[in-house]
């Protein structure tokens, strides 16, 4: 295209000679500026990356997660990883589980978990296994004040939050309740504050950070260099398919399955 004609017809050119630096040109103001925001965009990319397609958790890497947290006394976040790579649970399905979809009350571990899934709809069994007990055993011991009612994995520490009341405004749109411009939060029934679930980027982040300190290089997190593997939340789910796989082919094979 002629140069003149480009700047009479003000038009894009398609293919030019220097590429030009359009992520510079984007304006600061569209970036999150708010944890809240923050926390929202977390989740999208999250999902996204989902869809873009996670590895599967090697086992060896899985194990290895598992005896680093052990060591760190990190048992709730053992707990957390032993049932998503058992049970191949969401994280939106995980954070509602309570203490009594595992333990019933007489104090017996039930041999499953029948779950309705919020995304499908569809319900489903969990079997709790070995595994899973010897995990929620380790659990109760640093958190022998759960009650069977409940949550098991709530925020701790410096990123523990409460529930906060809600109203509807009259657009019908849910927001947080203020008095005298603070936040009020929900109690339960003894006047206890309610601890809030522990949020998606809050497993991601332990977990990322517990395959970085065992020496793993991911590609899905910047602190890393020439990853080797796509790892998050999501490649527990997959290690739970291919190990029901396996086991299904092998059941097969040996002629239990049909």
């Amino acid at each position: 295209m002629l140069p003149n004609t480009m700047e009479k017809c003000n038009v894009i050119e398609m293919f030019p000679k220097k590429k030009r630096d359009f992520s510079a040109m984007i304006p600061q103001s569209v970036l999150p500026d708010t944890e809240k925001e923050l926390n929202e965009v977390i989740d999208i990319e999250d999902n996204m990356a989902d869809s873009e397609g996670m590895d599967s958790m090697p086992e060896p890497i899985f194990n290895g997660v598992i005896e680093h947290l052990l060591e760190k006394g990190k048992t709730r976040d053992v707990l957390m990883y032993v049932l998503q790579a058992n049970f191949g649970i969401r994280h939106s399905d995980l954070i509602k589980l309570k203490l009594i979809n595992l333990i019933d009350i007489d104090g017996n571990f039930r041999d499953k978990v029948n779950w309705c899934e919020q995304k499908t709809s569809k319900t489903r069994q969990y079997i709790i296994n070995d595994a899973v007990k010897a995990a929620t055993i380790i659990y109760l011991r640093n958190h022998a004040d759960k009650k069977l009612t409940d949550f098991l994995f709530t925020a701790e520490g410096r990123n523990k939050g409460y529930k906060k009341a809600t109203y509807k405004d009259e657009n019908g749109k849910v927001k947080a309740l203020r008095q005298n411009g603070k936040f009020v939060y929900e109690r339960d029934e003894n006047g206890n504050f309610i601890p809030e679930p522990l949020r998606r980027d809050q497993a991601e982040n332990t977990l990322k950070d517990a395959l970085i300190a065992i020496g793993v290089k991911l590609k899905n997190d910047r602190r890393c260099k020439d990853g080797e593997y796509k790892l998050n939340t999501h490649s527990l789910r997959k290690e739970y398919s291919e190990k029901f796989s396996e086991l299904a082919y092998e059941l097969k094979a040996n002629g239990k399955l049909k």
